[in-house]
């Protein structure tokens, strides 16, 4: 099942109507009755982690994207050993643009993973910033969701709506986010006034294709 079987289902099973669904996640009844229907495919990143909170579930499984498998024995006889499990995880992209404003950033695809890594998105890396972190212009990294990190610890940062990964360190009421290549500067900014900068993940795990 895709996403929108999917979002009424659980919708449902929590016995939620439109109306508060809705107002749960911030947007209008009828934007949601479109996710529901199919009309709108592109549903912001945003939106759609927000959703798996309020439904009690992941982005992953939301969007359709778990799947599970059993392994079989030798003798071709299955429940010898237990079920694997595989996950695709959405991958958040670049907010798009319409030439006058810039949209949500959105889900650009997806990459599949095992269960043991307890994520929620990913990101793809660009450029060097996260070389000393061994994290490589490419690498897919995993983020588990959340909207603060420990001092030192690498996060998954919205930048005027553009997903980046700097390292967060806390100096009282200011936030430094610094990437780990010394020859990018960090950003400082003070805490809850800045609402073009936050913090949407911490990064757990990264992947690095072999060249």
């Amino acid at each position: 099942m895709g996403i929108k079987e999917n979002l009424k289902i659980k919708r449902k099973e929590l016995d939620l109507t439109l109306e508060e669904a809705s107002q749960k996640l911030g947007i209008k009844r009828s934007t949601l009755q479109r996710y529901e229907s199919g009309a709108i495919t592109n549903i912001p990143a945003d939106n759609i982690v927000k959703l798996a909170e309020i439904y009690h579930t992941t982005p992953a499984q939301l969007m359709g994207w778990a799947d599970s498998f059993n392994n079989e024995t030798a003798n071709g006889k299955e429940g010898d050993m237990p079920s694997l499990h595989r996950f695709a995880l959405p991958i958040l992209g670049e907010p798009a643009s319409d030439g006058s404003r810039m949209c949500e950033p959105l889900f650009e695809g997806y990459v599949e993973m095992g269960s043991a890594i307890r994520a929620d998105f990913c990101l793809r890396a660009k450029g060097d910033g996260m070389i000393n972190a061994r994290i490589q212009n490419g690498d897919i990294v995993f983020i588990r969701r959340q909207d603060d990190v420990e001092d030192g610890e690498v996060a998954a940062v919205l930048i005027e709506d553009k997903p980046t990964l700097k390292r967060v360190y806390k100096h009282g009421d200011w936030i430094q986010l610094q990437a780990d290549n010394p020859n990018v500067r960090p950003i400082l900014y003070r805490a809850g006034e800045t609402p073009n900068i936050r913090i949407i993940g911490k990064a757990i795990a990264f992947q690095s294709n072999v060249e």
